[in-house]
Parts: structure tokens; C-alpha cells; sequence
């Protein structure tokens, strides 16, 4: 698992579906969206939960991923990642 910065780190890229998510601890992008995991779906294995995290070109308040769901309230609240909920 990548090692985050100060607590946090880049996602370059979601990939579809949420099975992996690649980072990029020391690139910060000034358009990145910033928020907090608080939850991670089971295959998600490289973001530690309560990890803070910039979100490269996220844009919407939800995205629906076969059964993961992405739901960021705004820049700094709360960025959730489930797997499997109904």
C-alpha cells in the first residue's frame, strides 16, 4: 500500500467498477477535490479508512458503480466508498 503525505494522498484515477483505486501521494493537484474516507468497499485495498484524500477531476454528488457507491457531500465534507449496500 502506498504511504500517504501528511495524511494524504491523490487518486489519479476510479476505476469502473470501484475495484481499484490508483494514488499518487506526492502530486497534488490545485482542481482536486478534497474529502474523507470513512469507508472503503472490501476490494478497495490501497486507501486507509479516516485517510484525508484528494479526488482528481471528481465531479457530481453521487456515482452509483455496479454495487459501490461514491457519495461526496461537498469539499470538505464527507467522501463515503461502499461495497455491497442496500
Amino acid at each position: 500500500m502506498l504511504t500517504p503525505m501528511k495524511n494524504k494522498v491523490l487518486i489519479e484515477r476510479i476505476e469502473q467498477p470501484l475495484s481499484k483505486v490508483i494514488i499518487q501521494p506526492d502530486n497534488y493537484k490545485t482542481k482536486s477535490l478534497y474529502g474523507k474516507v470513512i469507508a472503503v468497499g472490501n476490494e478497495v485495498k490501497d486507501i486507509p479508512v479516516d485517510c484525508n484524500v484528494f479526488f482528481q477531476g471528481y465531479s457530481g454528488a453521487e456515482l452509483n458503480w455496479n454495487e459501490c457507491k461514491c457519495v461526496m457531500i461537498n469539499e470538505e465534507d464527507v467522501f463515503c466508498i461502499d461495497k455491497g449496500v442496500t
